[in-house]
């Protein structure tokens, strides 16, 4: 359903009062799809349709200026905006490897995301400029005309630990950002039984989380793509070099998975330490197959079947069972034609849910102690509310 846009225009100039053309102006956040840009004309003016209402940004940055971002509620008509720019300030930073030599070609731009959208209180309107830059030989960039007051900027470099919402002042003077090694997971993963390598197996990376009703730390698994990578042969070696959670303190755990083998899940590592060998040791998990199948004892084909873990983040919506941030591979399973499927032991799964393909038939769950008793889910019809 399309909703009415904003219809806004205004003049940008410089504090003494003389406008600047070829000004860029942005109404909502840069780089959000529903963000509109303009430029200026020769008296400083700009107009802009199709934009955002409500609550939003609007910025208007130029050439020897520093950006300005205005908190701003818009209708679907304003009054005219009038935006002063001032001179900026140099924010001035010197990239650098843990024993201070330079790190040249590092990425370094300016985080314009709102703080409210990553559970940041915000007081102040995030600074929504246009700012990417690349360390010299020495390190060194500069961001010449950036608003005074700190700003929060992210740097990357091959080789070396992303770092996030670095907070950097602009005062002229120049500040030193430390980049730690990329994180190195290495090692095996063998049978416990055999000692032979493990053919096939997957490292879940995640981060540690409390639980509140046991009051111990487990891993909470991402379950985004890139981090459950699978290796083969009993060896592994992967590179990280961007945190998996963006917390005060963030930290690392691993669940090494296997089908047929009991998980085991890593101590807490910290993303500081470079080079981690594991080695782990696998030992077999029991199997049972289950078949789901409806109120009148028919086989329920590409039933959707959810381990429930801890912060397993299953949710039950019109299309049947989903995973926020993507299903991990042991989270989400789906039955075959005959609505069979295998199901592996694990200590973690407290229940397990079955919908019908696309949410239909019905719901049931259980759990392992119950299945080994009888290893056929009943999926239960849906209710039903109906009213005018």
């Amino acid at each position: 359903r399309l909703q009415r846009a904003s219809f806004i225009e205004g003049v940008v100039m410089e504090d003494g009062g003389a406008p600047i053309s070829g000004a860029l102006v942005r109404v909502g956040y840069r780089n959000a799809h529903e963000s509109r840009e303009t430029r200026t004309d020769s008296n400083g003016r700009f107009t802009l349709h199709g934009g955002p209402t409500g609550a939003t940004a609007l910025t208007a940055e130029a050439k020897g200026f520093a950006a300005k971002t205005l908190q701003v509620t818009l209708q679907e008509r304003n009054d005219p905006f009038q935006i002063s720019l001032a001179k900026g300030v140099p924010l001035r930073i010197r990239v650098v490897e843990t024993n201070g030599v330079p790190v040249p070609n590092a990425f370094v731009w300016l985080n314009t995301m709102p703080p409210s959208q990553v559970g940041i209180p915000q007081s102040a309107p995030q600074v929504q400029a246009s700012f990417e830059g690349r360390s010299d030989a020495e390190g060194r960039t500069v961001w010449e005309d950036a608003p005074t007051g700190i700003h929060q900027l992210d740097i990357e470099a091959t080789g070396f630990m992303r770092r996030n919402r670095v907070r950097v002042p602009a005062d002229g003077d120049e500040h030193e950002i430390m980049l730690y090694p990329a994180l190195v997971l290495q090692g095996t993963v063998t049978d416990a039984d055999t000692g032979k390598p493990i053919p096939h197996f997957r490292l879940a990376l995640g981060w540690p989380s409390l639980n509140e009703l046991t009051g111990k730390t487990r891993i909470q698994v991402s379950g985004l793509e890139p981090f459950t990578p699978n290796f083969s042969d009993g060896q592994f070696r992967h590179v990280l070099t961007d945190k998996i959670y963006i917390s005060d303190d963030p930290k690392l755990m691993v669940r090494f998975e296997s089908d047929g083998y009991q998980p085991v899940v890593s101590r807490i590592i910290q993303y500081e330490e470079g080079v981690v060998t594991l080695d782990v040791s696998l030992e077999r998990s029991e199997t049972l197959e289950m078949t789901v199948v409806d109120i009148e004892g028919r086989p329920a084909p590409g039933a959707m079947i959810g381990l429930v873990t801890p912060g397993s983040r299953l949710l039950l919506g019109p299309n049947g069972l989903v995973q926020r941030n993507n299903p991990g591979p042991s989270s989400l399973l789906r039955a075959d034609e005959e609505g069979r499927v295998t199901i592996q032991k694990d200590p973690e799964v407290r229940r397990i849910v079955a919908t019908g393909n696309q949410g239909t038939v019905g719901f049931s769950e259980t759990t392992w102690a119950e299945l080994q008793s009888k290893a056929v889910l009943t999926l239960a019809p849906w209710g039903r509310i109906r009213g005018r």
